[in-house]
């Protein structure tokens, strides 16, 4: 009798689990590989060989990243100097015809930050835990189980016979009834048939909790709804979130030359604003390095609520990238699992089970932290065509010398507000010597144009520090 076992194939999320079974020979038999088609035996590993002569990689977002860091002399993990780089990614879950694409698109290159973080979180520290087990076992056989049974109940084999033939005919006549018989693909090896039994499992688990700051988007690809960071930190960027936080030197770089930052970001195109989000850097003519947060959102509808609701979480969201670039609390758990299970019985039947399974939990959190001298540089708009949804963004700035100008400001106002009985003879400034930092949005909203199913795009590269 030879048992068919059927193919299965079960998949879960962050997980992937196979159940598969052969029909075994002669015990001790080893079998040759198939063959395919073409004659190449099916165990060959002349597929490496055929992968290495491969002229170029498939081009994509990561191979691209990958490219860059490359360039500039860079490799993942920590370099020479003290930087460390990261190249993480995410997919983003919806086509761009979606009407929340760029939702999606928003987090997951916030969920690739977060990737980064708990990289950097490990390399500081982790506690690594392993665990694993190996089971063979022979059940006990039949016959020795029915023997117990007959010495325990005091009934004699035969009457145990008689009823075991009257339950197995009538089982018999049960299954042909429904058109089963023992070489129906239907059946299946019943527990008296199991010779033995193995199971082994390996799990690996990983735990890491630590305090990560001063990482900066060095670019950002984006193709196909894969969005891959180059993100790093730097002993300058580690001094820029201490300063942000009040401790330490502050760091000084080559001063600007050129064009203010101001200048530079009006000058932007639309396409590079779009691709760009998270923190990045630069100087200004002082040599003090500036921080430029990119932030976006989508308007619910076209009204102009709509859009002013938009800019505002937008600011948030730039907002937020400054603060945990400050620094924040990053908790990492991960485990890993690997299952096997074989089964043999009397007819030399083979039952396997494969269960891989992996998960990860990644956590932030950061404090309140006062921050002054954040302002907005610039406000933009687009209309995606692909979705028809109406994208808003902003670009906020921040550095030593904002804050200090805004400090002294709020000291300033505060005694400029406080009332000490009125005063009737305070001169008058003259109007061109007042100066506002107020920014204006632009009032229109320009159409990004791109294909719907394919698309490629690249951020502002941030300077290194």
């Amino acid at each position: 009798m030879v048992k068919k076992i059927a193919i299965a194939l079960i998949a879960a999320t962050c997980s992937g689990a196979y159940l598969f079974a052969q029909a075994a020979g002669n015990q001790g038999e080893v079998l040759a590989p198939h063959s395919d088609r073409s004659g190449n035996d099916a165990g060959s590993l002349s597929f490496l060989s055929e992968l290495d002569s491969l002229a170029e990689p498939v081009a994509d977002a990561r191979n691209s990243a990958t490219e860059y860091i490359a360039k500039k002399g860079w490799q993942q993990g920590l370099n020479a100097g003290g930087r460390y780089v990261a190249i993480v990614s995410s997919t983003i879950a919806v086509s761009p015809s979606d009407k929340n694409f760029q939702l999606y698109r928003i987090n997951a290159y916030n969920k690739a930050m977060l990737d980064a973080k708990a990289e950097v979180a490990k390399y500081f520290s982790q506690e690594i835990s392993t665990r694993a087990k190996n089971i063979l076992s022979e059940p006990e056989s039949a016959e020795s189980i029915k023997a117990k049974a007959e010495a325990e109940a005091g009934i004699s084999p035969s009457i145990i016979d008689k009823t075991m033939a009257l339950v197995n005919k009538k089982l018999d006549n049960a299954l042909e009834k429904e058109g089963i018989t023992l070489e129906s693909k239907k059946a299946e090896p019943i527990t008296e048939d199991l010779i033995n039994e193995s199971s082994y499992l390996n799990a690996v688990k990983s735990i890491a909790a630590t305090q990560v700051g001063a990482l900066v988007t060095s670019k950002i690809f984006e193709q196909d709804r894969e969005i891959v960071v180059v993100a790093y930190y730097s002993d300058n960027t580690k001094l820029l979130a201490g300063a942000i936080n009040g401790r330490g030197d502050v760091p000084k770089v080559k001063p600007r030359k050129g064009e203010p930052i101001r200048d530079w970001i009006k000058k932007l195109k639309l396409s590079q604003l779009y691709s760009s989000m998270g923190i990045q850097m630069t100087s200004d003519e002082d040599g003090n390095i500036v921080i430029l947060s990119y932030g976006q959102s989508k308007a619910r509808s076209k009204s102009a609520t709509s859009k002013n609701m938009a800019y505002e979480k937008a600011v948030l969201e730039a907002d937020q990238y400054i603060r945990n670039f400050a620094g924040e609390t990053v908790v990492y758990a991960g485990e890993k699992e690997m299952m096997e299970n074989s089964k043999e019985y009397l007819d030399n039947a083979v039952e396997m089970a494969l269960d891989d399974s992996m998960k990860k939990k990644i956590e932030t959190q950061a404090d309140a932290l006062n921050i002054s001298g954040i302002s907005t540089i610039r406000s933009w708009s687009i209309t995606d065509p692909r979705s028809d949804s109406i994208i808003c963004g902003v670009v906020r700035m921040w550095s030593i010398k904002t804050s200090d100008t805004a400090n002294i400001s709020r000291e300033q106002m505060r005694d400029a507000t406080t009332n000490r009985g009125g005063r009737t003879n305070a001169k008058k400034q003259s109007g061109s010597s007042l100066r506002s930092s107020t920014h204006q949005r632009s009032g229109s909203t320009q159409s990004l144009s791109g294909d719907q199913s394919k698309y490629k795009t690249q951020s502002i590269e941030s300077e290194d520090f």
